[in-house]
């Protein structure tokens, strides 16, 4: 049968579903002025009947950022499969035409029947709550009070401010599953058996201290073969935050590098096979993170943006290689300055177990450890980091940055009492983590026991320092290790001082008829050429000198070789070794 059109051109049984004669519906939510907000939809009274004007379309809330700018309400509406979904409109949006405004949410599903009463329900509607919203992740002040933002809520819940994060900002896979117990059981208390693991997840922790205590940014990186476990520990420090998909890997910083620093800001940011990264650009990458803010950049008007956004993050690396082996692909030496801001650890405990030291009760074999752990941070992750937050929130901040200070001055004090300004500041780094991972350990939240974190964090540090180096900053270190290698393993390129014959490659002479330390006396040009590689020879002479393998600078000499011409010369030695 077919249906009779009505007077307006609808057909009568689409007049009857968008018309209601009752003006005080069952499934009545608010009324608001003329509109009605009801289960199903939104009606307007029209000569004492209510007619649909759109499907479910609530104004929750009056939204601003931080400085009470850019007011927006927020949106919550159901599609016609009754799926709920949520969007801001600025209110900017209104003195524009209506497509403008119902477009988005009509592309989200949302059912609008008359769109000018639609609109003039939005408008009228001014809720009392407010919303502020936040443009990244992590710790925010309003009023006197720090909250943490996370992608689905902040911390602490029961506050006096309810802030969300913009939806179009690009956030990680923050969640959790299973208890607080069962990640103990499963993830962090089998992990205690490998010193690296307690790094990790000491990372995790440490990453929301950072801008709290005011410390710089830091990175870690477990150096390691395929085999060796680096993976996994990765992944256990992974699971204080989310699933093994909150991981990134070193491959996608290529073009999107500030957004990742930003949607991990105050948290841990785990980067995976820097081998697939660009290595012309992985050491750029490095100063680009830690320095912790976006650089300047003009629109197309030239103008300056007004807002620099800026990150406070730690980053946990992994992979095959070392910065130094990257660097050594392109032909070039890595600075001190890359090697102090991501400390390179290896991930091999040495006991033949990866990065395990011992295996814990109940395996058998480190490939059960590591396949149990694989299966466990899927199932267990996140709530620790609640926890976490939770903890931190309560806290005064304003005290943290000097109790801080003072609990790390105490790691660095243990572990590197006579270490120059370069080791100390890595050490400091270490500190964190370690104090860290002491205080959730204190409340109940790694279930590990006293001193755990700081001796597993201890561990990691002297690997990362055997391998560095002590006692001279890496600069001068590297200049000390080169002059030595010339003197040597380059004597053949050196001419007897006492001798007429000069070789193809000439670098000075050598005086071997005295008696001790053989004595080298390098002429300016091959001393710029082999000893300084570009630095100054003004700082080269000093650190010479002071490794006292430089005796005297402008001496004159009267080699045979030069007919006894005098010839102007750098003095020095192989010091005996101490």
């Amino acid at each position: 049968m077919k249906s009779q059109k009505n007077s307006s051109g609808r057909s009568q049984s689409q007049s009857n579903s968008q018309t209601n004669t009752n003006t005080s519906p069952q499934n009545l939510i608010k009324k608001i002025n003329e509109f009605y907000l009801c289960t199903d939809g939104v009606y307007k009274n029209k000569s004492q009947s209510l007619i649909k004007i759109c499907g479910y379309l609530d104004v929750k809330a009056l939204c601003r950022d931080g400085e009470s700018s850019d007011w927006k309400k927020l949106i919550e509406f159901k599609d016609v499969d009754g799926f709920t979904h949520q969007q801001q409109i600025s209110e900017a949006v209104f003195l524009g035409q209506h497509k403008d405004i119902l477009g988005p949410l009509v592309k989200d599903g949302l059912q609008v029947i008359n769109s000018v009463d639609t609109v003039n329900y939005i408008k009228t509607v001014t809720p009392q709550d407010r919303v502020r919203i936040v443009y990244k992740i992590g710790w925010h002040t309003f009023n006197s009070l720090d909250y943490f933002v996370l992608p689905d809520g902040q911390i602490p819940h029961n506050a006096l401010e309810h802030i969300i994060l913009d939806p179009s900002v690009t956030a990680p896979t923050i969640g959790c599953k299973g208890t607080l117990k069962e990640w103990q059981d499963h993830i962090a208390k089998p992990a205690v058996s490998s010193s690296r693991s307690i790094l990790s997840i000491c990372a995790a922790f440490a990453a929301p201290l950072v801008s709290l205590g005011h410390r710089a940014n830091a990175g870690f990186h477990l150096r390691g073969n395929s085999s060796s476990g680096k993976s996994v520990a990765q992944a256990i420090g992974c699971s204080v935050i989310g699933s093994p998909n909150y991981k990134q890997s070193w491959k996608s910083t290529a073009n999107g590098l500030e957004g990742i620093a930003l949607a991990y800001n105050d948290l841990m940011l785990p980067l995976d096979e820097i081998s697939q990264a660009d290595p012309t650009s992985v050491c750029t990458s490095i100063y680009d993170l830690m320095n912790g803010k976006q650089k300047i950049r003009a629109n197309k008007s030239g103008l300056v943006s007004k807002t620099i956004m800026n990150w406070f993050l730690l980053v946990l690396s992994s992979g095959e290689e070392s910065l130094r082996d990257i660097a050594m692909k392109q032909g070039r030496r890595v600075k001190a300055g890359e090697e102090i801001r991501l400390a390179d650890i290896p991930a091999d405990a040495g006991n033949e177990l990866g990065v395990n030291e011992f295996l814990p009760k109940g395996f058998t074999s480190i490939q059960d450890y590591g396949t149990a752990m694989k299966n466990a941070v899927h199932q267990y992750y996140g709530t620790a980091f609640q926890a976490w937050l939770t903890l931190l929130a309560g806290y005064k901040h304003d005290d943290i940055p000097t109790d801080l200070a003072a609990e790390i001055n105490t790691f660095v004090t243990e572990v590197a009492p006579k270490g120059t300004s370069q080791v100390k500041r890595v050490a400091e780094s270490f500190g964190l983590l370690a104090v860290a991972g002491e205080l959730a350990s204190e409340h109940d939240i790694t279930g590990w026991a006293k001193g755990v974190a700081w001796k597993g964090v201890k561990t990691c540090f002297e690997a990362w320092h055997r391998e560095f180096g002590d006692g001279l900053p890496k600069e001068e270190q590297e200049i000390i290790n080169r002059a030595l290698n010339v003197l040597t393993k380059n004597q053949s390129c050196f001419i007897d001082l006492h001798r007429e014959q000069v070789p193809d490659v000439h670098i000075g002479w050598i005086d071997s008829s005295k008696t001790g330390n053989q004595e080298f006396y390098v002429y300016h040009q091959a001393y710029v050429e082999h000893f300084c590689m570009g630095k100054s020879s003004r700082l080269v002479d000093q650190i010479l000198k002071k490794a006292e393998i430089l005796l005297e600078v402008g001496m004159s000499i009267n080699p045979r070789s030069r007919n006894k011409d005098t010839v102007k010369v750098r003095k020095m030695i192989i010091p005996d070794e101490k």
